[in-house]
């Protein structure tokens, strides 16, 4: 959960650059890239929390949407449990003139999301 890259794809990150780590590798922040209604999208996330190897949530922000996103590991056996938890907020006025058809977006996409996810951290 430490490389940038592995959140691609998961909420509304589709690109990610800029990445910040501190002197032990522990991820600090990145910007975020996305396209939606035929428009570009970007913002910045911020790590929260991070035990690694265990569970990490950034904070994600952008002129329209506000996004605390968390992942937790909980091994079970051979295998670990992967659960996201994902909350979104309207920032900006088109993000709360449309906030129903996103809500339902976001919540439609997620479980899709969360599988791919856990594969990216599986590899």
């Amino acid at each position: 959960m430490q490389q940038p890259e592995v959140w691609v794809g998961i909420g509304p990150i589709e690109r990610v650059s800029e990445a910040d780590v501190d002197d032990r590798g522990t991820l600090r922040g990145f910007r975020w890239d996305a396209v939606a209604a035929g428009r570009h999208w970007s913002g910045s996330a911020r790590t929260t929390e991070a035990s690694p190897g265990e569970a990490m949530r950034l904070s994600l922000r952008s002129a329209e949407l506000s996004v605390e996103l968390g992942a937790i590991l909980t091994p079970e056996g051979t295998h670990c449990r992967l659960a996201v938890e994902l909350t979104a907020r309207p920032a900006g006025m088109m993000a709360r003139l449309f906030w129903g058809l996103i809500d339902a977006t976001i919540r439609d996409a997620l479980a899709e999301q969360t599988a791919e996810f856990g594969r990216r951290l599986a590899e």
